[in-house]
């Protein structure tokens, strides 16, 4: 058992320490050519089984959604005939994945047995829409001015990491009320 929590921690301490957000929107990408079993089955099995970890496998999400978003402006700003974009469809895979664990955590909300990780979760949430936006609004996209909140939150709703992020908020506040 020893052995296999080593091996995972050793795997996701691997691809979560390759780069940070800053880097995310300087250099090359950091995810995108990562298999998603090499980007989830760690982070997944850290998340499910040591509930202390849980706060650095939300940075690790965070950091693989601000590198989807930032590919996905870069695609939509490359100009037409400037040649092949990356494709990053493996970490849209992995965030799609990752988040679904995050929703899949409705059932410990219910039960109120972590009463605080609901919370966790939200200020994560909101801390991380917040980060989107500010490492965001200045690009080419928008033509290098502050779009007004309300466009850039339609922006970034054409993303589907973005509409499952808001839809795993919602689903929060949902299990909360009730």
């Amino acid at each position: 058992m020893m052995k296999d929590f080593q091996e995972n921690f050793e795997c996701f301490f691997e691809v979560a320490t390759c780069g940070d957000i800053i880097s995310i929107y300087r250099g090359r990408p950091i995810w995108a050519n990562y298999h998603p079993d090499k980007l989830v089955l760690p982070a997944e099995i850290l998340f499910n089984n040591v509930p202390s970890a849980r706060g650095a496998v939300l940075h690790y999400i965070a950091k693989l959604v601000h590198e989807t978003v930032h590919l996905y402006f870069s695609e939509k700003e490359r100009k037409e005939g400037t040649g092949k974009g990356v494709d990053y469809t493996n970490l849209e895979t992995s965030v799609k994945q990752l988040i679904s664990t995050l929703n899949s955590f409705k059932g410990e909300i219910k039960t109120k047995t972590t009463s605080s990780f609901p919370l966790l979760l939200l200020q994560w949430l909101f801390e991380l829409c917040a980060d989107l936006s500010h490492q965001n609004h200045n690009r080419p996209y928008f033509n290098l001015q502050r779009p007004l909140p309300s466009v850039l939150l339609k922006a970034f709703q054409q993303m589907p990491c973005i509409v499952d992020l808001l839809s795993l908020m919602e689903n929060i506040f949902t299990e909360i009320k009730y």
